[in-house]
């Protein structure tokens, strides 16, 4: 084995750190609405996702434990099994070991008095780092999962990899025994999240998303590449847990205890660890209800030099089934078909293949944290935001095993869901995902294609034309019944529809497409989605029911939202333009430009402020929403420019910030609110908005929506030369940029919120939320206008 420099894998300039000792007491005062953890202490304990989108996730979180865990969509869970560590002995010269155990947090009892004092965790997904360094030692290790740009096939992989560099400091030769330790875990937990209901909501957990594995045991393997501990389950479990495992592996040369005593204090473990001399495969003690195993490898390393250990976490749970009782394969399965060899090729693939996995991740990750025409905390924010992929609950299929597929069914279509957030468990939610579509659309097209095909099979299938909420719930039947959000939505009876009666689904399919279509180039999905697009702008129309050009159907659970809605709907029209201009007549071309100019000219003369230069809320409500204009970013992207006069829409912006921004809650005292955009910002002194069917929405800044509204703000600054609208862009994305991930009492990262209070400082609303990778269109926003 070459020898590596610690520099090989030093933590990169642009992740985001912490130090692992750090105290997380700040987080205790957090106000959590509608919180996916009661125990708020906990809430910032998060990190680095490992697995492939689909394969169930956990995170190698910033204190160097396992955990939380989301194995199961829609059963996040947190737990962070104690017998789970890297474990370090090394000794200079013919000292006695020494022991560092490189957590600072869940571990055995026997192991505390070893935890590591001083090091930094960082993280820049989908890699992160920890790095500690003494007077005799520096260690860096990295970890990451091959989740790549356009991949399709490793990024759907079930693993995690740990390059460790241990480089000698001292004068004299350094022996290092770096051991990864990891327990039989369970696949879901007793102990997990449960939500509660409340008057309006009943999204507790089901009792089928809670499955147990029994049975289990452990066995050593190795061959002349690796030596790694298969943490297995018995047959007679149920469909999701029948033979699975877990699998811990490390390089030829390693050590392997295929079990110790993880129900005592770990002790026997670290005193196995400290002899002078071990190797080969050991049991130190049986196997009891709850197996915990040990891998690891001793390296001699000479003064001034360096060497590398590499170890492999993988896991094998094939199957997935929901509330309703489907069964899926998971989309790794495609590439691992034997369950019965899964995870011993697993292993041995992730230690062989981990340097060209890791030259894979590197060539698309750095253009991105690279780019110097991007602020620095914007590249950061970009690719952590991206952590959802992986551990939103994420679903990614290879094929229905309990009943063919309605939806979805072409062939080489792979559907894909991640949830819109833990309290509200829907699957891929649609008016949410228009925010962040960009990332997936970029960055994994082919999931973007899949995703939108099936909402085409949504519109087909529904003899109105509408789009639903949602692809449904894991506690239900995703993918076969379809809004769950309309199950237990109070305003439903208001409108004849079997679907949540909101109105940007239509026009927010329609630009979606379209924006699709425009980046690749595929002109066999325009066809598949022509005909719902035809229907579902039918429909649209349905909802203007006094033919003023806007539409009188609430959206987003606001009500009488006519700006919102027109806005939205001009941009879907001028995209039905573009696609006939390429495609051919599919609709009267005369009927939509016809349409096109009502819904301009009302919003012209009956939403324009000419005092304030803005566009209000509705005709009677003089108010700013701060996502009213989210329908014109994809035009812009797409090439379609405005659909509204450009001089407008920049006053409307400047507007925007004096009212919407600059008076929010100001943490620093700068006299700039410091949590972005509010939804509602009123215009003129003890004027009620009144607009929102849950009021606490109206002091709320939402997260993604400020990222969007920033995006727009810097093409519109660009547009007109006006830096200083550019510079306020930049400052509103900083500050939510900064309470989601650097101010020690606000932040949760690896957990961005929905929402957080305009006007009460630490007070945020629905943790791990679909919509932040919304920083993904601020991000190429600023990078397509740099170039």
């Amino acid at each position: 084995m070459s020898q590596n420099t610690t520099s090989d894998f030093r933590p990169h300039q642009r992740a985001w750190s912490r130090h692992m000792d750090a105290d997380r007491s700040g987080s205790a005062d957090i106000s959590v609405r509608e919180a996916e953890v009661k125990n708020t202490e906990r809430r910032s304990l998060k990190g680095i996702p490992l697995g492939g989108f689909g394969a169930g996730s956990l995170m190698f979180n910033w204190t160097g434990s396992f955990g939380p865990f989301h194995m199961k969509p829609g059963r996040y869970e947190e737990r962070f099994p104690n017998q789970g560590a890297f474990i370090l002995h090394y000794r200079v010269g013919d000292e006695p070991f020494r022991c560092i155990v490189l957590s600072t947090e869940h571990v055995m009892p026997a192991w505390k008095e070893h935890q590591v004092e001083g090091a930094v965790y960082h993280a820049l997904y989908p890699k992160g780092w920890i790095v500690y360094e003494n007077e005799a030692l520096r260690l860096v290790m990295e970890f990451f999962s091959p989740i790549v740009a356009k991949n399709y096939k490793e990024t759907s992989f079930p693993v995690g990899c740990f390059s460790i560099n241990v480089e000698n400091k001292s004068d004299s030769e350094l022996t290092a025994r770096i051991t990864l330790a990891f327990p039989n875990a369970q696949y879901t937990d007793e102990d997990g999240l449960h939500h509660n209901r409340d008057e309006r909501r009943m999204f507790e957990y089901q009792p089928g998303l809670l499955v147990r594995r029994s049975g289990l045991f452990n066995r050593s393997i190795r061959n002349e590449n690796f030596s790694a501990v298969e943490l297995l389950a018995g047959e007679d479990n149920p469909v999701e847990t029948a033979g699975t495992g877990w699998c811990i592996a490390a390089e030829a040369e390693s050590f392997t205890v295929d079990t110790w005593d993880s129900e005592g204090d770990g002790g026997d473990l670290l005193q196995y660890l400290s002899r002078k001399e071990i190797g080969g495969d050991v049991s130190l003690c049986g196997q009891g209800e709850c197996p915990s195993a040990a891998v690891g490898m001793t390296k001699t390393i000479s003064r001034q030099s360096s060497e590398s250990f590499r170890f492999s976490l993988s896991w094998n749970f094939p199957l997935v089934q929901f509330g309703g009782k489907t069964v899926w394969k998971r989309r790794f399965t495609e590439y691992f078909p034997d369950t019965r060899t899964a995870l011993n090729t697993l292993a041995e693939l992730s230690l062989r293949e981990m340097d060209r996995w890791r030259v894979l991740v590197d060539s698309w990750m750095e253009p991105i944290a690279g780019n110097r025409n991007v602020p620095g905390w914007l590249r950061t924010g970009a690719l952590n935001e991206l952590y959802y992929m992986s551990f939103g609950g994420t679903f990614w299929e290879n094929g229905c095993v309990t009943k063919p597929k309605e939806f979805g069914a072409r062939e080489g279509q792979h559907l894909f869901f991640v949830m819109e957030c833990l309290e509200y468990p829907f699957a891929e939610t649609f008016d949410v995902r228009h925010h962040s579509s960009r990332a997936v659309r970029e960055l994994w097209p082919e999931l973007e294609r899949d995703i939108l095909l099936a909402y085409s099979d949504f519109i087909e299938k529904n003899p109105t034309g509408a789009l639903p909420h949602d692809a449904g719930s894991p506690g239900n039947d995703p993918y076969f019944v379809f809004d769950d959000y309309y199950l237990t939505y109070p305003h439903k009876d208001e409108y004849e529809l079997d679907t949540t009666p909101w109105s940007e689904f239509s026009p927010k399919f329609i630009q979606q497409c379209h924006a699709y279509w425009k980046h690749t180039g595929d002109d066999a999905f325009l066809k598949d989605v022509l005909p719902s697009i035809a229907k579902t702008y039918h429909f649209q129309l349905t909802t203007d029911t006094n033919g003023d050009g806007l539409s009188e159907m609430k959206s987003s659970e606001y009500r009488d939202n006519h700006l919102f809605n027109a806005v939205l709907w001009l941009g879907a029209l001028k995209a039905i333009l573009d696609i006939q201009d390429a495609t051919g007549e599919f609709l009267p071309k005369e009927d939509v430009v016809s349409q096109m100019n009502l819904t301009h000219d009302a919003v012209e003369s009956r939403l324009w402020n000419k005092s304030e230069k803005y566009y209000q809320y509705n005709e009677k409500n003089h108010v700013i929403m701060g996502d009213a204009f989210v329908g014109q970013i994809m035009p812009l992207v797409s090439g379609l420019g405005y659909v509204l006069p450009p001089q407008r829409i920049r006053d409307h912006v400047k507007a925007a910030f004096r009212y919407g921004v600059i008076p929010n809650i100001d943490y620093d005292g700068d006299g700039f609110g410091d949590v972005g955009i509010a939804n509602i910002a009123r215009v003129g002194k003890g004027e009620s908005a009144s607009t929102a069917e849950f009021p606490a929405h109206e002091d709320e800044s939402w997260v993604g929506v400020t990222y969007l509204f920033a995006a727009l703000s810097v093409r519109v600054a660009r547009d007109s030369g006006d830096s200083g609208m550019e510079a306020l862009a930049l400052k509103t994305a900083f500050d939510t940029y900064s309470a989601c991930w650097t101010d020690d009492v606000l932040a949760s990262w690896f957990a961005t919120p929905e929402a957080i209070s305009i006007k009460e400082r630490a007070s945020i609303r629905a943790t791990m939320y679909q919509r932040a990778r919304g920083i993904w269109e601020l991000y190429q926003a600023i990078a397509a206008v740099s170039e």
